[in-house]
């Protein structure tokens, strides 16, 4: 795996997992007490190039290398290593290392908690997506329940009883189930009273 592609691999792990509980190799424990047996001060969470490339340096971290040849896989290969634990890696953030070096300084980073502040951001983020998707579901359900139906039909029966509430252009109550007396009063109300048997049985009163 080509260094940028494992730098991005293992920011992405750590932008997912909580680093506390992340074992970069099968021997974390003991990079981890040698890295500080030797580096007792070191300040890891921001890193001073000249920790590791002045030549003080070099001769303090070459005896630590080799403890580990035969014990960690391609111990010496290249590979990239963060400055600021909590930044990605950029051009400016971005420091070649070796692998062992690599390993050292990041088991001890998530051990003493210097990277949870990626971690932490990372998930933050992820809420606060989740939140802004939720209240726009909610929004649109919002929307869409606001949004009147269009009118319904009436069937023939409530046309019907419709007719009999005096719906129909003001005509007043149907004549069906009124007694022969109402129905005159009704006419005799529109000035419409019959005067002749002919007539009374022409509009359904007799």
């Amino acid at each position: 795996m080509k260094a940028h592609q494992h730098a991005q691999v293992y920011f992405n792990l750590i932008s997912s997992v909580d680093p506390k509980f992340l074992n970069l190799t099968k021997v974390d424990e003991q990079i981890y007490g040698e890295f500080r047996k030797t580096f007792r001060d070191l300040k890891i969470d921001v890193l001073d190039p000249e920790e590791l490339k002045s030549e003080p340096a070099k001769e303090k971290w070459r005896p630590f290398c080799l403890r580990f040849e035969g014990v960690v896989e391609d111990f010496n290969y290249g590979t990239l290593l963060r400055l600021d634990c909590r930044k990605d890696y950029t051009e400016e953030n971005t420091i070649f290392a070796t692998r062992i070096q690599f390993f050292a300084i990041e088991i001890a980073r998530n051990r003493e908690g210097c990277n949870s502040v990626v971690y932490s951001r990372a998930r933050g983020g992820s809420k606060l997506r989740l939140h802004l998707q939720t209240v726009n579901k909610c929004r649109l359900r919002g929307r869409a329940g606001s949004q009147s139906s269009p009118p319904k039909k009436k069937t023939q029966k409530e046309k019907a009883e419709w007719g009999e509430r005096g719906g129909r252009g003001g005509e007043g109550p149907a004549r069906s189930g009124l007694t022969r007396g109402q129905r005159l009063l009704l006419h005799r109300g529109r000035g419409e009273t019959p005067t002749s048997k002919h007539e009374w049985r022409s509009r359904g009163m007799a």
